[in-house]
């Protein structure tokens, strides 16, 4: 397992995304003000995640504890912190206990979840704390599916939780003609789910 500590005061920006190997454990980390940064972008060439897997290559989990994490996919059909495009490219599974976290995908990527066509169920989204912005690209949701995906299992216990889907995309749950595959339960905390042109806020 990596485990990343972002100092309070300072930002570290990462132009070409991180890659979390498939069966590997990535925990970020603030300090006690929380006010370190963390602003990864997806790789200029590939339809990769900004935090997550590459495009074709699956990837691992992603454990936020804390620091202000922003992650944006720099091509189309990735996640901003999950998957990236293609059958392959699924990822293991998301948690954030805490910190602040902004994350969007770019058209047919979700926020926090799948990319485009991503064929894999093992990806968990657990929300616990912190406060969470997820926006999705057009045809993809804030949380869960890509485009032609449905989402994988979506657990919020606490937090204020934002998931704005894109353009047919729900905020909660899956991308265009994905279908609704895995449960969606919310058990604590505060959420706003906004579904995208003719789709659901949660489904």
């Amino acid at each position: 397992d990596t485990h990343l500590i972002i100092a309070d005061g300072y930002t570290l920006y990462v132009e070409k995304g991180i890659f979390v190997q498939n069966g590997a454990t990535l925990h970020i980390y603030g300090q006690d003000a929380d006010s370190g940064i963390l602003n990864c972008a997806g790789s200029g060439d590939k339809e990769n995640a900004a935090i997550g897997a590459n495009e074709d290559e699956h990837g691992g989990s992603i454990v936020i504890h804390g620091g202000y994490v922003k992650a944006t996919a720099s091509k189309n059909n990735a996640a901003g912190i999950g998957g990236g495009d293609g059958d392959d490219a699924g990822f293991n599974g998301c948690t954030i206990y805490g910190g602040k976290v902004e994350a969007s995908g770019k058209s047919s990527g979700s926020g926090i979840g799948k990319g485009q066509d991503n064929f894999w169920w093992g990806d968990e989204i657990r929300i616990y704390g912190g406060n969470v912005k997820a926006t999705g690209g057009n045809y993809a949701p804030g949380l869960g599916g890509g485009e032609s995906r449905g989402n994988g299992p979506v657990y919020i216990y606490g937090g204020d939780v934002e998931a704005k889907g894109g353009k047919h995309g729900a905020g909660i749950g899956g991308g265009e003609d994905g279908s609704q595959d895995c449960e969606v339960v919310i058990y604590g905390g505060k959420v706003s789910a906004t579904g995208g042109e003719r789709a659901a806020g949660v489904g």
